[in-house]
């Protein structure tokens, strides 16, 4: 599978800790001392960050660095194997979270005298190849779909006149990337043994 980042994603901030071996800090507070100087140097906020790439050798949670910072709508988090020497992997994948999984929403609504015209809409990727569909919408013949576009690239938006109208009617077609509208935070951290239960409040 092609993917390309090129001029969509960008490294905005970068930041790192003095180089030591007895700082007298703690790993957590190192990766956190780290992580605001990259906030710094990129003009953001903690409370902007929603996605977080680590090593598997890193002993920190993520939701240990996301409290010590003060963000909390963490959606994305992953971890490359090993450490420094695979920091391009950890920047690959902060690219793919970046590019990947935004969920659309198009709405067409058609306006004219006369009968409605019945209109389709159709989704196509790169290839030509039809990804989603409608027809027909929940109260009229105006057609809507929400689709979720799986990799980066170029998506095409389609309508077509499935019956003959008047030439008089024309159409709005309305592209909407749709955002979470809620957030959920966990005020715990909870540790079960494997198979364990527990309840935890939101």
């Amino acid at each position: 599978m092609a993917m390309s980042f090129s001029g969509k994603t960008a490294i905005a901030g970068i930041g790192a800790t003095d180089f030591s071996k007895c700082s007298g800090r703690s790993t957590l507070r190192l990766a956190v001392e780290a992580c605001e100087a990259a906030i710094r140097d990129a003009g953001i906020t903690p409370d902007m960050i929603d996605g977080m790439v680590t090593y598997t050798v890193d002993d920190n949670h993520e939701i240990d660095v996301c409290r010590s910072l003060g963000t909390d709508r963490l959606t994305h988090f992953s971890r490359i194997h090993h450490s420094g020497g695979a920091a391009c992997g950890t920047i690959h994948q902060a690219a793919m979270a970046v590019m990947s999984g935004e969920q659309w929403s198009l709405d067409v609504e058609s306006f004219g005298i006369g009968p409605a015209a019945d209109l389709s809409l159709e989704v196509l990727d790169e290839t030509g190849k039809v990804i989603a569909d409608n027809d027909d919408g929940p109260v009229d013949s105006d057609p809507t779909l929400q689709f979720k576009a799986a990799t980066t690239g170029h998506y095409t938006a389609v309508v077509r006149r499935v019956t003959k109208a008047s030439d008089s009617f024309v159409y709005r077609l309305q592209c909407v990337q749709q955002l979470p509208d809620f957030l959920l935070t966990v005020p715990q951290m909870v540790t079960l043994p494997l198979a364990g239960k527990s309840e935890i409040a939101v």
